[in-house]
């Protein structure tokens, strides 16, 4: 299995309910806290919140300038790294 840093879902994955399908395919397969990302042209309260009921770390709304997402991305990555190795030392 090929290690990762980030997953990005387009929430266009077909349809809203497949990609939260995939989202939770990750989370109960994959990892369960690896940062994902949805990549998002509209949604609702709702979906946005059953996305985050899953771990979502954070969403990019398109359209989107490509700083922008790199600047998501990077922030879901530092984010995970703070929480799985920094915290996680410091209270050892």
């Amino acid at each position: 299995m090929r290690n990762f840093d980030v997953i990005l879902v387009d929430n266009a994955f077909g349809s809203v309910q497949r990609g939260i399908e995939l989202v939770r395919y990750v989370r109960l397969s994959v990892s369960e806290n690896l940062p994902i990302v949805v990549i998002t042209g509209d949604m609702s309260e709702k979906d946005r919140a059953e996305y985050k009921s899953y771990g979502v770390s954070s969403f990019i709304q398109k359209p989107a300038a490509p700083d922008v997402s790199l600047g998501v991305v990077r922030d879901a990555i530092k984010m995970w790294f703070a929480v799985n190795f920094i915290f996680r030392r410091e209270h050892e």
